[in-house]
């Protein structure tokens, strides 16, 4: 049984660490506000310029075929999955979601694993995949690291097809794991051939090409990016939310402790004066 010093001591403790989960709170929120409307402003943007690069790489397959190699451009033909995770905790659920996601794919399909994050590396680990070893990346969670993308996305150019799978933002509440390809090839059953349109390329088509296989293949990703440190942010204030909400719980709990143990060492000297009073 906890003595009342040890109950007092508990206390302090947990009011303590209140206060210490309320500031990341805090922090959560600030972030995830800084970030949140760009993100919702260019979501629409950048999933219809995706959306062009597929259509341009699809219809134009034989054209783009030709441009690659008049340019001596070289693919090495694999296919390169990429889990943005973190490298902390207190996410919620939405890294693991992600992951369970990324590795249901890897082990389908034969492909290449790029993880950016150490929690991602601890979960491929953990899970066992045997098919292949992981290209890693550190990569911070509070910054965004211009120079970390760059060097990322020139790993990620050499390949025939790159998808990204990270959470999505929906609303404070829901946070969605998602795969998106951002080499200008579909995903999914709507992954069907286009409807054929005449098209004018200006300067040309093979610049057009090229600008989106490098310039618009950077932005996308690193819109991914912003997707996902959004979602990890609004994920991250849920999660501090209810911790917060379970410490104040536990607050009461010791609280109660407290005057329960009052109470019982009040009655125990009222019974000692009364015995007292007895024997005299």
């Amino acid at each position: 049984m906890k003595t009342s010093a040890q109950v007092r001591a508990e206390i302090e403790w947990l009011r303590g660490l209140s206060e210490l989960v309320m500031a990341y709170e805090e922090v959560a929120a600030v972030r995830m506000k800084k970030i949140r409307n760009e993100v919702l402003q260019n979501r629409e943007f950048t999933t219809g310029l995706n959306q062009i690069y597929q259509r341009l790489k699809f219809t134009y397959k034989k054209e783009a075929e030709k441009y690659k190699l008049k340019q001596n451009i070289s693919k090495n033909g694999k296919t390169a999955r990429v889990f943005l995770s973190a490298n902390a905790g207190f996410y919620g659920p939405i890294i693991q979601k992600t992951f369970q996601l990324f590795a249901a794919d890897l082990k389908k399909e034969k492909s290449d694993a790029v993880i950016v994050g150490r929690v991602g590396r601890y979960l491929f680990s953990q899970a066992g995949i045997k098919k292949t070893e992981p290209l890693y990346f550190d990569f911070p969670d509070g910054s965004f690291d211009r120079q970390g993308l760059k060097e990322i996305a020139d790993q990620l150019l050499p390949y025939e097809a790159v998808v990204v799978y990270h959470g999505q933002y929906q609303n404070i509440a829901v946070q969605n794991p998602l795969a998106s390809s951002i080499s200008g090839d579909q995903l999914g059953p709507e992954a069907g051939e286009p409807a054929r349109a005449s098209w004018i390329f200006e300067p040309s088509f093979s610049s057009l090409l090229s600008f989106f296989e490098s310039e618009i293949f950077v932005s996308l990703f690193a819109h991914s990016m912003y997707e996902s440190h959004l979602s990890k942010f609004a994920c991250r204030m849920i999660t501090l939310d209810e911790a917060a909400e379970n410490i104040n719980k536990g607050i009461a709990v010791s609280l109660f402790e407290k005057e329960r143990l009052r109470h019982k060492q009040s009655s125990k000297k009222q019974l000692e004066a009364l015995v007292r009073v007895v024997r005299n």
